[in-house]
């Protein structure tokens, strides 16, 4: 063998020897962050929360599978202002999400699946129990806004509208099946004196939509709230007063009508 082939046959070996290294390290690389992503977001959520929603929040177990695109959540507590009664709480949650689809700048949710939700929604005098909650992301959003401003201020740029070709490189969404199992809600008001629960609340649906998040959301949310997953809610008639299981009777049969 000439030295010309030799030193071409022990470069393209060294060449081998790189690149199964590169890919191992890669390899390593992404299954440490798909370990480690799982305690890592359910630590910060849980150390972060009052800074993210103004309340206390508790998950027994989050599992995210990012090569996947797979998320799982148990027992997932929202808490009231007193940071001891529960306001919202899941007792699972799971969704499928088509990770590749980001590349085409578009996001396409195979399914959702939430088990066992529950809320309590409750009125003493004027006031309701996330009213906080609503004050929090108010102060929050006009902290942004004055940000802005400032910004604004600062700079001569002037707004431009939108082109065509901007409005096809908007993101789109798919969202797929959506399914809920067990639900209740509770509504207590001490102004009325009525505390009342619907349970085994159920809704199911299968949507074909994609929406433009920078000018189709109004349309979006029309298309949901007009979708079949409305017909389907069957709610528990044990514990709700006549009238209202009267009024959401009709309600649900006018909808299939349509």
């Amino acid at each position: 063998m000439s030295n010309e082939k030799l030193f071409y046959c022990t470069l393209m070996k060294k060449g081998l020897k790189i690149t199964i290294i590169v890919l191992s390290v890669i390899v390593v690389l992404m299954l440490l962050i798909s370990l480690l992503v799982s305690p890592i977001a359910k630590w910060y959520i849980e150390k972060n929360c009052k800074d993210l929603v103004g309340r206390k929040i508790t998950i027994e177990n989050l599992d995210v599978k990012l090569l996947l695109g797979r998320a799982a959540v148990d027992n997932f507590v929202l808490y009231e202002a007193n940071d001891t009664d529960t306001f919202v709480a899941i007792d699972h949650f799971d969704a499928d999400v088509r990770v590749w689809g980001i590349l085409r700048k578009s996001i396409v949710v195979d399914y959702i699946n939430v088990v066992a939700p529950q809320a309590s929604i409750l009125r003493d005098g004027n006031s309701l129990n996330f009213d906080d909650i609503l004050t929090f992301f108010a102060n929050k959003s006009a902290g942004v806004a004055e940000n802005d401003s400032l910004a604004v201020a600062e700079t001569d740029t002037v707004a431009v509208e939108p082109s065509e070709g901007d409005k096809g490189n908007s993101w789109k969404i798919v969202l797929r099946d959506i399914a809920l199992n067990d639900g209740k809600v509770r509504y207590a008001d001490d102004v009325i004196g009525i505390d009342w629960t619907m349970h085994h609340i159920k809704m199911a649906a299968r949507l074909q939509h994609f929406c433009s998040l920078a000018y189709h959301i109004f349309q979006c949310t029309q298309h949901f709230m007009s979708c079949n997953c409305f017909r389907s809610i069957r709610v528990g008639q044990s514990m709700l007063p006549y009238h209202i299981r009267r009024i959401a009777g009709n309600y649900i049969k006018r909808s299939r009508l349509k």
